[in-house]
């Protein structure tokens, strides 16, 4: 991840508001240190969703879901 991008999701200062869809069982974000950054994120919502490589070709309905019911929760 570009080094701008990862410090302004990181920032603690930045409440920005973050959905993060977590594919099970995964391929790219299914352990280690990008997971671990990616989860280390204030103010995420996780979801998990069945998928490998291509998640938004596994789980498109899911994923919608995901979408929908994040969004209704904001504020």
């Amino acid at each position: 991840m570009e080094g701008s991008n990862r410090q302004i999701l990181s920032t603690s200062d930045e409440q920005c508001a973050q959905l993060f869809l977590k594919a099970e069982p995964g391929a790219l974000l299914a352990v280690g240190a990008n997971l671990d950054t990616a989860c280390a994120w204030p103010a995420q919502t996780e979801v998990t969703v069945a998928g490998v490589h291509f998640v938004q070709e596994d789980s498109p309905d899911e994923i919608g879901r995901a979408i929908a019911g994040w969004m209704g929760a904001l504020d």
